[in-house]
């Protein structure tokens, strides 16, 4: 009996170890499993956003069409200045919008009338497409109706009525450097793209 309590002894710091390793190992299977049953049923893919922008490639829930662009449009909002009007929410912001990441999110401090975003393009370009993506963790109907400007010209008003992505075609020949959008209601969002030459 003394030989087998002395052979414990010796051994449980190497059973203690060796059995809290082997718990470690069957707990990150089981997350890995869990995390498979619990993320979002849509197939990811990759896309590009844009050779013009060093985003490299994003992964996306949102399995839908590139936008139709037209010939020589390019994603010109990438990593561009954003302001936020008329206070912004340090924890969400709007640099956000323009950063590439579907997961990120913007979103506004409360649900002012007065809440704008503007992009700063750094020059005039001819705007083509302007894409605006809702947000991906919850909530689709913080963002319903909304204005967008381009310059101070109103161009359109919208509603994305919990839609997860909202595809604006501009009409031709619509210039400016500023694009201003203003929620009528809360204002909560993932990305906006602006395409255009």
């Amino acid at each position: 009996m003394k030989v087998v309590t002395n052979l414990i002894n010796k051994y449980s710091y190497y059973v203690a170890i060796s059995l809290a390793t082997l718990y470690f190992v069957l707990l990150v299977v089981y997350m890995i499993e869990c995390k498979k049953i619990l993320e979002p049923k849509e197939e990811f893919i990759y896309r590009p956003i844009s050779d013009s922008v060093n985003y490299g490639k994003v992964k996306t829930m949102f399995n839908r069409e590139l936008p139709k662009l037209a010939p020589n449009s390019k994603l010109i909002s990438g990593f561009k200045n954003v302001k936020v009007l008329p206070y912004e929410n340090k924890q969400f912001p709007g640099s956000n919008l323009v950063d590439g990441s579907y997961y990120s999110l913007f979103k506004t401090l409360d649900n002012s009338k007065n809440n704008m975003i503007v992009i700063d393009l750094g020059k005039k370009h001819t705007i083509d497409t302007i894409v605006i993506y809702n947000r991906t963790d919850c909530c689709l109907r913080d963002f319903a109706k909304y204005s967008i400007y381009v310059d101070d010209k109103q161009i359109l008003v919208g509603n994305a009525k919990g839609s997860r992505r909202v595809i604006h075609n501009i009409s031709k020949n619509t210039r400016g450097r500023f694009i201003k959008i203003s929620a009528f209601d809360k204002f909560g969002l993932s990305q906006v793209e602006v395409y255009g030459q």
